[in-house]
């Protein structure tokens, strides 16, 4: 998890250590939901999520292989699948911006 700074600032070793974490790649942007068996879409709640988001999905099953996002607005998104989900699938996504 990536170190949040309060929005005043915060002590130099504080930045120092979110500075060099998101240089490292460490960054509070990957997430995985799982997914509700038998759907053939679902909806996303996430705060990071605005309108003009980019949300990189990683599909990690054959039922989320063919995943495309088909709606997307402040603290949600849709996914729709490429098929009918199962029991216990995941999908790791991505917010940038």
């Amino acid at each position: 998890m990536s170190v949040k700074l309060p929005p005043q600032g915060g002590t130099g070793r504080q930045v120092a250590i979110a500075v060099n974490q998101a240089l490292d790649g460490i960054l509070d942007s990957v997430r995985t939901q799982p997914i509700t068996a038998s759907q053939s879409s679902q909806v996303f709640s996430d705060e990071r999520v605005t309108a003009d988001s980019v949300i990189l999905l990683s599909p990690n099953s054959q039922a989320t292989a063919g995943s495309r996002i088909s709606a997307q607005s402040a603290g949600s998104f849709t996914v729709t699948f490429g098929q009918t989900t199962g029991a216990g699938e995941t999908l790791r996504y991505v917010v940038l911006g």
